[in-house]
């Protein structure tokens, strides 16, 4: 044989590691990009997930929280209805003064229940034009809340004293 022809005889090698490292770097390669698809799947949805429930962490708070801020609560005795001088022994209208903390939404009056308690004896109140919650309204009520508060001082619904079952509201607007 001459040189040329022994330096370009094809010969097969029957060595075969190459080939067995090549596929293992395949399957490796391919575990990889199943991880990594994988990963971001998870990402993705605990970013979304994440955000669902912030959204309703918000919703929670702002259900239960109202942000009122109370400024004063005022008592008032009426005059004594046994013929004495001087004021009743109990306090017959209580003025709550309230207002909202900064950055806090408007306040629907009509959902809002108040309960007064001594201690002793408890009693909620409900919006006097809301009959969604108590099931009726207070006799009368209307815009004019010189009116309603005359109403409810003085007027009854069925056979009670309003005063006992609702509240009013006159909204007004601070100067700040």
């Amino acid at each position: 044989m001459s040189v040329l022809s022994r330096k370009y005889s094809l010969e097969f090698k029957t060595d075969t590691k190459a080939q067995i490292g090549i596929g293992t770097l395949i399957i490796f390669i391919a575990m990889v990009l199943i991880a990594s698809i994988a990963a971001a799947v998870m990402i993705q949805t605990s970013g979304v997930l994440q955000e669902q429930a912030a959204q309703t962490g918000r919703q929670a708070t702002q259900e239960v929280s109202s942000n009122i801020q109370i400024r004063n609560i005022e008592g008032y005795r009426a005059n004594d209805t046994q013929g004495q001088s001087g004021a009743s022994d109990t306090i017959d209208l209580i003025k709550i003064n309230v207002g909202l903390h900064v950055g806090t939404s408007e306040i629907d009056v009509s959902q809002t229940i108040i309960t007064v308690s001594d201690g002793i004896r408890t009693n909620t109140l409900v919006y006097a034009g809301n009959g969604d919650i108590f099931g009726n309204t207070m006799a009368g009520f209307g815009d004019d809340h010189s009116t309603n508060l005359e109403l409810l001082l003085n007027g009854t619904t069925n056979e009670e004293n309003n005063a006992q079952l609702f509240f009013t509201a006159n909204p007004h607007r601070d100067e700040d």
